[in-house]
């Protein structure tokens, strides 16, 4: 399990810079840097969703298709902690995973 910080603060499931999902899915298949990857768990902000979403998780599941990345291992993320940023973030491609190491 690991711990998501997101600077992703148009997503829905923002609270405080913490994630309140129970797992995400980064996509970045054949990646070469974080620039390739993304939330693909993002949902846009449209006004009473984001007080919908429940706690912040303090760990969560991560399913992760950036294969060529240090911390990915049969597409799960192993890293104890990930950071998602992004910004004036409307759809998930506009956002990356800071934490992606090229293997």
């Amino acid at each position: 399990m690991t711990k998501i910080i997101c600077g992703v603060t148009s997503c829905y499931l923002n609270k405080d810079k913490a994630c309140c999902a129970d797992s995400i899915d980064v996509s970045g298949d054949g990646a070469k840097s974080r620039g390739y990857t993304s939330c693909e768990t993002f949902g846009k902000d449209r006004g009473g969703l984001r007080s919908s979403a429940k706690d912040v998780k303090e760990q969560s599941d991560i399913s992760c298709s950036a294969n060529t990345c240090v911390h990915n291992e049969d597409n799960k993320c192993l890293s104890q902690t990930i950071q998602i940023h992004g910004s004036d973030v409307d759809k998930s491609d506009e956002t990356f995973c800071t934490t992606f190491r090229l293997k």
